[in-house]
């Protein structure tokens, strides 16, 4: 899967253009990479997130990003605590109080026999004090990420 054109019935000669100009912006590389001091271009970015495998490639690859405090958005697109995508530190991350769901979309089912997956789009929050002893009772983030549908 490194090569491109990936597959000759999509990449094609009408297709050439689109093919030319992002294959040349393409940087491999991983998060710490991405998210260096040096990477001003990866600054008041949103980040996506699209499937991420289990384990703790999500959660490092959100905590580089929320190292500068203009980061502050994340875009999740998966299923929930407990189903195939991230891991249970990565929801822990998100359910702090730090952050707040601004909105929770159901996708269509790209199987007839499942389909808990969802996007989320997550917002780091500045509160004082009191919103922080506060948000305790208010938070239902956790609520929301759970893996399947009430």
């Amino acid at each position: 899967m490194e090569e491109l054109p990936l597959n000759p019935a999509i990449y094609h000669a009408r297709t050439q253009p689109a093919h030319d100009y992002f294959y040349r912006n393409v940087r491999k590389g991983d998060e710490i990479k991405a998210f260096s001091p040096q990477n001003w271009e990866s600054r008041a970015r949103v980040l996506l997130l699209v499937f991420p495998p289990p384990g703790v490639m999500a959660l490092s690859c959100v905590k580089q990003y929320t190292l500068y405090e203009e980061n502050d958005t994340v875009i999740y697109v998966g299923e929930g605590r407990g189903g195939a995508n991230g891991n249970a530190d990565f929801f822990d991350f998100f359910e702090n109080g730090d952050w707040a769901l601004l909105h929770c979309l159901d996708l269509s089912s790209l199987s007839c026999s499942k389909g808990y997956e969802k996007l989320f789009v997550l917002k780091r929050i500045r509160k004082t004090t009191k919103q922080i002893e506060s948000a305790a009772d208010d938070n239902n983030l956790n609520r929301v990420l759970e893996y399947k549908k009430s």
